[in-house]
């Protein structure tokens, strides 16, 4: 499989965002460098706007002539999630008449942490466990050694029981509001996108947005409108 970017076959910068922790991160890669990158702690709505218009300035190009896009579909912050996401999408409705809309990727917060940490680990083979809290009492885990260059498995939900009888290194990705916060010695890591200029790293981090992910370990449920369901009773005759 190809590198997205690359594969792409447009020239400029391509806009990355992640939005799904408290330190909002965003920036312009091209030629597998990034060319600005700021990041900021604000709350999210006004760190996202700040965050961009310093890294368009910065290379010279507004957001919505970017190349293509790449944003963080968590787990995280779905609030955070979802502003990256519109934002996104009001920037393509920008381009010019008769261009393409540019191409969108997303990665997952949990494979961004695994990275940031295998970088820093050296050559330690001792299995890691990453959580980010989905709801009270249950984690969103993926489980790795950093030594490993394969595919990342399947990211799984552990209840407190199974997160106590893990036996290795655990991390947190902490959020602004948590039900259930991990001990303070539990080591707290930011996910960090740096790893995308790697062209290799993109091709197994990097999926297609098509349909515009926002990571669940299960599937939403709507109650869609209907005009019948929610008609008022006729009256009695």
């Amino acid at each position: 499989m190809p590198d997205p970017i690359q594969a792409s076959g447009r020239d400029g910068p391509w806009l990355v965002l992640d939005t799904s922790t408290p330190t909002v991160k965003v920036g312009a890669l091209y030629n597998n460098q990034w060319i600005a990158f700021v990041s900021s702690d604000r709350p999210t709505h006004e760190a996202l706007d700040h965050a961009v218009r310093e890294v368009s300035n910065a290379c010279s190009c507004p957001p919505h002539r970017m190349a293509g896009f790449a944003y963080c579909q968590g787990p995280g912050s779905i609030l955070g999630i979802r502003l990256a996401i519109i934002s996104i999408k009001a920037w393509r409705a920008l381009r010019p008449i008769g261009e393409e809309p540019a191409p969108v990727y997303s990665f997952t917060s949990l494979e961004i942490a695994a990275e940031t940490l295998a970088k820093s680990s050296g050559k330690s083979t001792d299995p890691v466990a990453i959580v980010a809290e989905w709801k009270k009492n249950a984690w969103n885990t993926l489980t790795f050694s950093p030594d490993s260059r394969t595919e990342y498995p399947a990211i799984e939900v552990w209840d407190p029981d199974r997160l106590a009888s893990w036996a290795h290194r655990i991390y947190v990705i902490e959020q602004r509001k948590q039900w259930t916060p991990l001990p303070p010695e539990v080591p707290r890591i930011t996910p960090d996108p740096d790893c995308l200029i790697d062209p290799a790293l993109r091709v197994r981090l990097l999926s297609p947005a098509d349909t515009w992910p926002i990571y669940s370990p299960e599937e939403k449920q709507y109650i869609v409108w209907s005009g019948e369901r929610h008609r008022a009773p006729a009256p009695a005759s």
